[in-house]
């Protein structure tokens, strides 16, 4: 009897290292495979509406240029988390964010006088491709260069 129970034993925690070995493999290779993580199928809200950021660098004549940190999908996926935490960092912080998103979308810091990050709210097309429309834009943070 107790030799059955220490086989049990064995096996739970080889299918419990094999488990984790796969679960930290696939973060490790940033792999996306099912069942593994499914974050991508459930993270985004299906509807007519949305809200999120949007990020812009400021040109002197006052004209407003989109950051596009998406050029850089392995850099956008930190960038897109710290973008929350924009409004709450020292200047200096703030200053370095923005210099790295701004050469993460391809765009000469030299051409532009500030960042601003915006809280918006948007009608998203029914159309592929299409831009959504904006509803709302609110202001959260300018960021000088």
């Amino acid at each position: 009897m107790p030799s059955h129970g220490i086989s049990q034993a064995w096996r739970a925690r080889v299918v419990t290292l094999a488990l984790l070995a796969a679960i930290v493999g696939c973060f490790s290779a940033e792999a996306e495979l099912w069942p593994m993580s499914s974050f991508r199928l459930f993270s985004g809200l299906r509807s007519a509406e949305s809200s999120g950021t949007l990020l812009v660098a400021v040109a002197g004549d006052g004209s407003e240029h989109r950051i596009d940190v998406q050029k850089n999908p392995t850099a956008a996926r930190s960038a897109l988390h710290q973008v929350a935490d924009l409004p709450h960092q020292t200047r200096s912080q703030q200053r370095g964010a923005v210099m790295a998103w701004l050469r993460i979308g391809a765009m000469d810091p030299s051409d532009f006088v500030a960042v601003r990050l915006y809280r918006v709210r948007v009608r998203n097309s029914t159309h592929e491709g299409a831009p959504p429309q904006v509803l709302s834009k609110r202001l959260e943070v300018e960021v000088p260069l």
